[in-house]
């Protein structure tokens, strides 16, 4: 093993249990910006959604009873029947870990300690039945689109078919955009080697310095990714935005309190004059495409990336909530639902 502090073992995530993160909706002021621009918008700039609600006995987060449920969903209302197209922006990040003095430290053998989310992670998530159309057995569609019509198979039933311009379907049109850096100071970070001395089979992150160097915190930050992704017109308040990693997970203050796997959320901005001051609500999802073999089974591929997607279609806006209910996955003996 390295002397190097920062180092793991390349068997760490074999025993890994995977953590929920429910990461809350990200507002930042607009620095210098007048209270009254933002008082002024009398609606919010974001993504197609309905509402609806449901009913059922059950408690609230307070423990009183509840038994009337509101929702928010991605897409048009199932009861339209129509189909509901988004411009889904693919954001590549690569992760730079820096040394002590603020350069990009390097591993024993002097490689740089960059994890990047080239090509062949963009094609192989690309490739996948996110984007891809497969037979499930309510259709031949994309994951999202197949699991929201299953949702609400009562409502529309299959007559439509599997035709992406007949009936309900809510459809997902990927865009890869300019790729971005997120660079973590050290201490904050953990990786582990390839075989040949590069970096890296995985790299583990403090989810809160993460967060920090993802989401603006001001509304005209450009330092952060999604900061300068927003100012660059490559995140948009219709979009649904994925920021695509490659095997870089998070965890909560110590690496042992490890691993998340992804989350989703949305970044809460002010106004401009080009949008008549409105509020504009960017949501977003963040995921790694996860090489297989590095976590216990039931974890590859897309995993985090659809289970992020699959999320947020059913809670874009993190204020749903549901009954008390658990899924206990058979394999890894995780809870994967979640009640938000």
């Amino acid at each position: 093993m390295s002397s190097d502090p920062a180092q793991v073992s390349p068997k760490f995530l074999q025993s890994a249990r995977v953590k929920q993160a429910r990461q809350p909706a990200h507002t930042a002021p607009l620095a210098g910006a007048p209270k009254a621009a933002a008082a002024a918008a009398s609606t919010i700039d974001t993504l197609v959604n309905f509402s609806g609600q449901f009913t059922t006995p059950g408690f609230d987060s307070d423990g009183n009873p509840q038994s009337v449920w509101p929702y928010t969903m991605v897409g048009r209302d199932p009861r339209l029947n129509r189909t509901t197209r988004f411009q889904n922006p693919i954001i590549p990040v690569t992760v730079e870990m820096l040394d002590r003095s603020g350069n990009v430290a390097t591993t024993a053998t002097g490689a740089p300690l960059r994890m990047v989310a080239g090509q062949d992670t963009i094609d192989l998530t690309l490739n996948s039945p996110i984007y891809q159309k497969f037979p499930f057995t309510n259709g031949n569609t994309q994951i999202t689109d197949g699991m929201m019509r299953a949702m609400f198979f009562r409502t529309v039933g299959d007559g439509d078919g599997d035709r992406d311009d007949q009936g309900y379907h809510t459809v997902l049109e990927p865009h890869v955009k300019t790729a971005r850096t997120l660079q973590l100071p050290f201490g904050t970070y953990r990786f582990a080697p390839k075989a040949d001395g590069s970096c890296c089979l995985f790299v583990l992150a403090d989810i809160n310095e993460f967060a920090n160097r993802l989401f603006p915190p001001t509304g005209d930050d450009t330092t952060t990714v999604m900061g300068a992704a927003e100012h660059a017109g490559d995140m948009r308040p219709a979009d649904i935005t994925t920021l695509l990693f490659r095997d870089v997970y998070l965890f909560f203050g110590d690496p042992s309190n490890c691993c998340v796997l992804g989350f989703h959320s949305v970044d809460v901005e002010p106004g401009t004059r080009q949008n008549g001051n409105r509020e504009r609500d960017f949501v977003m999802n963040y995921a790694s495409y996860m090489t297989d073999g590095l976590f216990g089974g039931g974890f590859t591929d897309i995993t985090a990336a659809s289970h992020e997607m699959a999320e947020l279609f059913a809670d874009p806006f993190i204020n749903n909530a549901t009954p008390w209910w658990l899924s206990i996955d058979p394999f890894s003996g995780n809870a994967l639902c979640q009640n938000n």
